[in-house]
């Protein structure tokens, strides 16, 4: 499995004991442990470089990938994490199961006179239909820390009977877990929130933050900038919805002023 999301390349212990490492020694580790997506450490049975060869021939390239073996249930043999996808210079396509990574053999000359790299792509050969056999093995266990990316969802009702405020889960899972799931969902649903004022905000007890600006400095004050009609709008329906949900006050600069930057998300 290909993850961007893992700051780690992953060998499961159950993988290792298969390959017949002969003269492979696993090297000690006092790193900090890993922590999966419920938040539990996952703790290393070692570390291990080995090479990796990628492509088909003529387009393959082989490197060393340092990988953290771990004593863990997982369908899947080894999780390629960012380390991974830096050290093969490689760009992933979650939609269309795809990578995509230079190799030496694919150097040609382009039209404008440049050379340029042809790239080489990974086949899924079947891999979705070997995970699902894999999965059900396992069954459907919430805390397993892996979880496959981009699955088709579908929405559902926060609230039954109202379908103002609707969450999205997976489609394809069994009815069984579905129903547990959307239980959780409704019964937790005050962690869900639509806009500013539904996310109260930290008692200054607990965290506040200030800027250390030096005493000496001189206050810059901007003109202030005229912005388009759209964009005025934009700006303040923003600074309505802040100031409802009272994440920010009116207050008064008359020496020190900064216009707003306006970015489209």
């Amino acid at each position: 499995m290909v993850d961007t999301g893992s700051s780690a390349n992953i060998l499961f212990h159950k993988t290792y004991c298969k390959m017949n490492l002969a003269g492979e020694q696993l090297e000690l580790c006092n790193e900090a442990p890993l922590y999966a997506i419920g938040g539990h450490p996952i703790q290393f049975e070692g570390t291990i470089t080995l090479p990796v060869l990628l492509g088909k021939l003529p387009y393959t390239v082989e490197k060393l990938v340092k990988f953290y073996v771990v004593r863990i249930k997982s369908p899947y043999n080894a999780i390629f994490g960012r380390p991974f996808l830096s050290t093969f210079e490689a760009v992933e396509s979650i939609p269309h199961l795809k990578l995509k990574f230079p190799t030496e053999k694919g150097e040609y000359e382009g039209p404008n006179g440049t050379r340029k790299r042809k790239r080489t792509e990974s086949e899924p050969s079947g891999s979705r239909e070997t995970l699902n056999i894999e999965l059900e093995k396992f069954g459907a266990d919430l805390s397993n820390p892996i979880v496959e990316p981009a699955a088709e969802t579908e929405e559902v009702e926060l609230y039954a009977g109202h379908s103002g405020k609707m969450v999205r889960i997976g489609k394809n899972m069994g009815a069984d877990l579905k129903t547990k799931v959307i239980t959780v969902i409704r019964q937790y649903h005050d962690v869900f929130a639509w806009g500013p004022k539904d996310m109260p905000g930290l008692d200054p007890k607990t965290a506040t933050h200030c800027l250390n600006v030096q005493p000496e400095a001189k206050p810059v004050k901007q003109r202030k900038r005229t912005f388009t009609v759209e964009r005025q709008k934009v700006i303040e329906a923003e600074v309505e919805k802040l100031l409802e949900a009272k994440f920010m006050e009116e207050i008064e600069y008359p020496d020190w002023l900064a216009n707003v930057v306006v970015v489209k998300k």
